[in-house]
């Protein structure tokens, strides 16, 4: 099972890196350039120290390094780079779990023929431990994994077990279980993937209009859906949710142009001329009125989110059926 995990004193610094230049943007699309920007060049600087600390043989420090930058950037040529620094230090598990996942990541490689004869190389190698590779993997991500009956982790997830006959279960809240019997070989590493299906129950409930309560309960207190409510309660859900999202987004940078306009009013004040006040009293009241625009639209739209949200859920036709009596 491969569990990449990063340094926290490099976290902790990165993300102070990222508030800095967070506070100095200026709109919410600005915020989101800021953030992607940020990433990959913090990816980047990653994958130059893993690239010198693996020619300088420092093989550990060389995989931290790869990992950080593919958690924050994924790309083929990191998770062939963590690959080789794993097979320097004689890790062969690791090694053939990470050439195998460049494989998948880049179908189209042109070095795809060989690194293929070097994971299969490494699968023979593992196979002289008496054990062998093989990665589970489900659609859609998150299905608990049990094998042989024992839960084993989440998909995807790689283990190294005894080669021979096993059986896989995939489990996922909201989709029908699926099942999977394979046979593990000796020399060569194996790919199990499941598909699962959204469960029958709730997806009938809601093209037939059947209702999904438990036998015996009474009608009048769960009445049957029809598809065109259903479709109605579907599209209001979301446009509340969406309108609560903006609303929050545009709080957040509501907030933003509050800490910039703060720093204009403080470069007001140590201005050493009229030029240098007047300007920093103008960023002021720009970013104000911004500010104040953003809060506005932002308790507005989070308002009517909420709204939204409610009518979806049936509070609306409570509050309808009140009025009427």
């Amino acid at each position: 099972m491969i569990r990449p995990h990063q340094p926290i004193a490099w976290i902790l610094s990165a993300a102070l890196a990222l508030h800095c230049q967070l506070a100095l943007a200026e709109t919410p699309m600005e915020l989101e350039g800021v953030v992607r920007d940020h990433t990959i060049r913090e990816a980047r600087a990653q994958h130059r120290v893993g690239v010198e600390a693996y020619a300088e043989q420092r093989y550990d420090d060389a995989i931290q390094a790869f990992l950080s930058a593919d958690a924050l950037h994924p790309t083929p040529e990191t998770t062939f780079n963590i690959a080789k620094a794993y097979e320097a230090r004689d890790d062969l598990s690791h090694a053939l779990s990470y050439y195998r996942e460049y494989l998948r990541r880049a179908p189209r490689a042109l070095d795809r023929k060989a690194v293929s004869a070097r994971a299969e190389s490494l699968a023979k190698r593992l196979a002289q431990r008496g054990i062998q590779q093989v990665t589970f993997s489900a659609n859609p991500k998150g299905a608990t994994v049990l094998l042989d009956a024992e839960p084993v982790g989440t998909a995807p997830i790689t283990l190294d077990i005894r080669p021979g006959p096993h059986r896989v279960e995939f489990r996922k809240p909201g989709h029908a279980s699926a099942s999977v019997e394979f046979e593990l070989p000796e020399d060569r590493a194996l790919d199990v993937v499941a598909k699962l299906e959204v469960q029958r129950a709730a997806s009938d409930a809601l093209r037939t209009g059947v209702s999904s309560r438990p036998s015996g309960a009474s009608s009048a207190a769960q009445p049957a859906v029809s598809p065109e409510r259903a479709s109605k309660t579907s599209v209001t859900r979301t446009l509340g949710f969406a309108a609560l999202g903006a609303g929050v987004a545009a709080l957040g940078g509501a907030v933003t142009l509050e800490i910039m306009r703060s720093r204009a009013e403080s470069d007001a004040r140590e201005a050493s001329d009229q030029v240098e006040f007047s300007e920093a009293i103008e960023r002021m009241r720009t970013r104000q009125t911004m500010a104040r625009v953003f809060a506005g639209a932002g308790g507005a739209l989070a308002a009517i989110g909420g709204v939204l949200l409610v009518v979806a859920s049936g509070g609306g036709s409570r509050i309808k059926k009140k009025k009427v009596k």
